[in-house]
């Protein structure tokens, strides 16, 4: 049988997504200060070492979970019971998967960032998806966000 995965994905970049949660014996708010302000610094350039060329986190308190549920609810969405729980996610884009792969063998990696993510994240509960993403509306050009797409009235 042939394997007809791509050699490549369409847009060029695979992104691997960490849905993370909040481990249960620190507020939302450690949390989510501890990622930004702690971990990030640590990973961030160390990523880029491996061949990572983005990096993002993205938020999602309970606040605005329960906020969307409820207006998803008004609207008569299908999403209504299906917001997802999650505190947030890691997005790490690369050209290739071994650039995830070799960041983790680095010894870095188990000496330094292994223990922070302990001290925040519920790995029991994480869950990771690899792919690439088709991008059909972009805020960001070359790198810089387009303001013209917030509505800013300009």
């Amino acid at each position: 049988m042939s394997d007809s995965r791509p050699n490549k994905p369409p847009q060029g970049l695979y992104k691997l997504t960490i849905h993370a949660y909040c481990r249960k014996d620190i507020s939302e708010e450690q949390f989510h200060n501890h990622w930004t302000n702690s971990h990030a610094p640590k990973v961030s350039s160390f990523l880029r070492k491996y061949g990572i060329v983005g990096y993002t986190q993205y938020h999602t308190p309970s606040w605005i979970r329960k906020e969307m549920a409820e207006k998803l609810h008004t609207l008569g969405s299908f999403a209504t019971d299906n917001v997802s729980d999650f505190d947030g996610y890691v997005e790490l884009w690369m050209p290739d998967l071994r650039c995830y792969e070799e960041a983790r063998k680095d010894p870095y990696y188990a000496s330094v960032i292994t223990p922070d993510e302990e001290e925040f994240f519920d790995f029991s509960r994480s869950k990771i998806t690899v792919g690439w993403e088709e991008v059909y509306i972009d805020p960001r050009k070359d790198g810089e966000v387009d303001a013209s797409v917030y509505g800013n009235g300009s």
